[in-house]
């Protein structure tokens, strides 16, 4: 009995602390979102033990990033649907524009060619800010940047060719605000109805042109909008101004599919890294 006592009280006093449940979470919690930097870590410094625990939270935080993206994804085709409804709907119903450069010719011509108002004065706020004799690096000119062959097609008899520098030399003239407002509005009516009352895919048309649109068709592109990013965020920022002159709900909903498109490519880029770098740790570190 005398030799048996030390040994007790040795192997109470190696036994290791109990955590409370509380401080559990707390620290599983902390190990999920600091798995990756410890992986990181222990792939350049060899010597450093990375035990199942590390490899478990990465595990579980790679599982919770694609439960995110994928439920992101899901969220974004949802609220994307109800944003072309809320334009399917502006673009039935024609709101006149007022307090803007050009007002009354901008209400005369969209109406005339069926189109919101609203969307004119997006477009034209987008190509040249207002500017009659503004004159783009591609050749597009006046206040709604008309390329000089499609001004030639829509308006044969002037004798303006559209291919001079400002200011306008008459009043059938390129650089004229009426004159470009009505070959404009008249060419973005002809996208529309080409797309079939597509708001999204005739604005990345009237920007990047037909024969680009037409390439990308079906190719998985977000809205059959070309992966360029001056056309991407052209329609982004002519839908954005067109919801805003509309109304707050429009603008709102716009902005909040946008922020879900942010989200899901961040989370998306996440897991990707993620999972990259647990295979990476596997291939480096695993059995050694």
């Amino acid at each position: 009995m005398p030799r048996i006592e030390p040994r007790r009280r040795n192997r109470v006093q190696g036994r290791r602390p109990t955590m409370s449940p509380g401080m559990r979470v707390i620290t599983a919690f902390i190990s999920v979102f600091a798995s990756p930097f410890v992986l990181a870590i222990s792939l350049f410094r060899p010597s450093l033990r990375v035990g199942k625990r590390w490899i478990a939270s990465a595990t579980v935080l790679l599982i919770i990033c694609a439960g995110l993206a994928f439920a992101a994804s899901s969220t974004v085709d949802y609220w994307s649907a109800r944003a072309l409804r809320i334009l399917s709907d502006y673009a039935r119903t024609r709101l006149e524009v007022r307090d803007l450069p050009f007002a009354e010719r901008i209400n005369f011509e969209a109406l005339r060619n069926g189109l919101d108002p609203c969307l004119v004065a997006a477009v034209i706020s987008q190509e040249s800010g207002f500017q009659v004799d503004a004159v783009s690096w591609r050749g597009a000119r006046g206040l709604m940047q008309i390329m000089p062959a499609t001004w030639r097609e829509f308006m044969p008899e002037a004798r303006c060719k559209g291919d001079h520098a400002p200011p306008a030399c008459s009043d059938e003239c390129i650089f004229d605000p009426t004159a470009n407002l009505r070959v404009g509005t008249s060419y973005l009516r002809y996208l529309v109805d080409l797309h079939d009352g597509d708001i999204i895919v005739a604005l990345a048309s009237y920007n990047a042109g037909l024969s680009a649109v037409a390439k990308y068709n079906g190719t998985g592109s977000p809205y059959n909008i070309p992966p360029f990013p001056e056309t991407q965020g052209y329609t982004r920022n002519v839908v954005q101004f067109w919801a805003k002159l509309r109304g707050e709900i429009g603008e709102a909903r716009i902005r909040l599919v946008e922020t879900a498109r942010t989200g899901r490519a961040v989370l998306s880029w996440v897991t990707v890294s993620l999972a990259g770098l647990l295979f990476a740790w596997v291939a480096v570190r695993y059995d050694r």
